[in-house]
């Protein structure tokens, strides 16, 4: 298994916190053995990630609420330019300094569902010896 379907596979059945939040389905789409995106469906609102872990798309039936960025390129650089809240929903990122994270600058939290990434130490390789 690579250690980004890896890391997709964890996200989508550890690390979302399903009791605040109702969410109706989640899709993953896979391309040549690795995930290339996850959909979250909520009630009002369809979350797309990419294959990296980033926000490619947010929609909605209503767009109800302005979107806002992070615009400050000095503050928080992990943040500039991303999506800071659509409508009264918040987004949240990972602040690491180190770069080689797994979680720099990816997506903490969108609203009340809490996303967590695998680095390589939290990984452990399949045993191919069985």
């Amino acid at each position: 298994m690579k250690i980004k379907t890896f890391l997709f596979l964890s996200l989508l059945f550890k690390c979302i916190n399903f009791e605040a939040q109702n969410i109706q389905k989640i899709v993953a789409s896979m391309k040549g053995g690795n995930i290339s995106s996850i959909e979250i469906y909520t009630e009002e609102y369809v979350f797309v990630l990419s294959e990296n872990g980033y926000v490619g798309s947010i929609s909605s039936k209503q767009l109800n609420g302005n979107l806002d960025y992070f615009d400050n390129e000095s503050f928080e650089k992990e943040k500039f330019g991303k999506l800071k809240s659509f409508g009264a929903i918040k987004i949240e990122y990972w602040l690491t300094s180190n770069e080689r994270d797994a979680r720099y600058g990816k997506i903490k939290t969108i609203g009340t569902i809490d996303l967590d990434y695998y680095d390589s130490f939290n990984y452990e390789p399949e045993n191919s010896e069985n």
